[in-house]
């Protein structure tokens, strides 16, 4: 990036968003980088030409599972989850139901009622594929891993 270095860019990023995963990608040291990148706010950091380490490290941080990064015998480095991240940061402390666009919070009220998919996508005259994006979203906006704790996380707030 030409007017902003890859930590600038993560540590903005962060400190606007507390759900979206971020993975440090370099071509340089992770002995030197790794806890830089911490600090930034991202959940792990792999080396550019670790395309194992790569895929792995995406599913974790994805399922929200921050990384630990063995830098030297001597040092570990551990990642704080998004949220943590942004908390630290200065972000907000935790995501809200004010954060869904209105048909978000339609369907997943309606989802966290036992509704099957299905059922609300002909209560609402949407399609399946529909409703099923829009629950994805949601539990993306809101930073969740599972349906499961989609709907727990409604209950506890709405």
């Amino acid at each position: 990036m030409e007017d902003m270095s890859g930590l600038m860019a993560c540590r903005a990023i962060r400190s606007r968003n507390a759900c979206l995963p971020i993975l440090a990608v370099t071509a340089f040291s992770l002995t030197y980088y790794a806890r830089r990148a911490a600090e930034a706010g991202a959940q792990g950091i792999v080396g550019k030409s670790d395309f194992n380490g790569m895929a792995t490290a995406i599913v974790d941080i994805l399922h929200n599972h921050a990384m630990t990064v063995h830098v030297s015998a001597s040092e570990t480095v551990t990642f704080d989850s998004a949220q943590q991240a942004s908390l630290r940061l200065g972000g907000e402390a935790e995501p809200t139901i004010a954060r869904l666009s209105a048909r978000e919070r339609e369907i997943v009220e309606q989802y966290a009622q036992a509704n099957k998919p299905a059922v609300i996508a002909r209560n609402l005259g949407i399609s399946v594929n529909s409703v099923k994006t829009y629950l994805d979203r949601a539990q993306t906006n809101l930073g969740l891993s599972s349906r499961a704790d989609l709907v727990e996380y409604w209950w506890q707030r709405s």
